[in-house]
């Protein structure tokens, strides 16, 4: 036998002992080697959202007051919003502004009335909202004083304003039609008498 394989021997019957004995509880295992410690903390950024998981979070509509979205549009900015609001004509305002750039060519504006003022037909020029003309024909209908649901995306917050792009408009209650009212009404009237 060499000395070779009797210390292997010796080592292999150590190191059974140990584990024996560790595992009983018996043997200070304090000296065991423990792997190096590294030098380099590796501490891990958080993911960066895709495109396409900002798409998807834009896509979910985020519901908002008129007044709110104009009190902080850069909260709304790069969102989907739906809102409910009372429909007072089309027009030009805001188109064609260089900074929030919306050709008058291509687009129309929508132009609401002010929720918080009952009184007076003031519209709400702080919001720029925009539809496209090519979208617009079956928007064509809409009277002063219809109640809608507008659902856009901020594309904007230029002037501190929000700027709107409008994906759909849905009427939820026709305005009374003032002249089919006055008509109704004479007709009453006359068949009273």
């Amino acid at each position: 036998m060499s000395p070779l394989s009797l210390s292997r021997g010796w080592i292999a019957v150590l190191t059974v002992g140990l584990l024996v004995g560790a595992m009983a509880g018996r043997v200070d295992t304090s000296f065991a080697v423990a792997p190096a410690p590294s030098h380099k903390a590796t501490v891990k950024a958080p993911a960066k959202p895709t495109e396409a998981a900002l798409k998807v979070a834009a896509a979910v509509p985020q519901t908002v007051s008129p007044l709110d979205l104009v009190k902080s549009p850069d909260t709304y900015l790069n969102k989907t919003v739906l809102m409910d609001a009372t429909f007072n004509s089309f027009g030009t305002l805001g188109l064609d502004y260089k900074k929030a750039l919306r050709d008058g060519n291509k687009y129309l504006s929508v132009i609401i009335l002010r929720p918080d003022v009952d009184h007076h037909t003031i519209p709400l020029s702080e919001l720029k909202l925009f539809v496209a003309r090519k979208n617009s024909e079956p928007l064509m209908d809409l009277e002063t004083g219809d109640e809608v649901r507008i659902k856009g995306i901020v594309f904007s917050a230029a002037l501190g304003d929000p700027w709107v792009d409008v994906d759909t408009i849905t009427v939820l209650h026709k305005a009374p039609n003032k002249e089919k009212s006055k008509a109704l009404a004479a007709n009453k009237d006359k068949n009273a008498h």
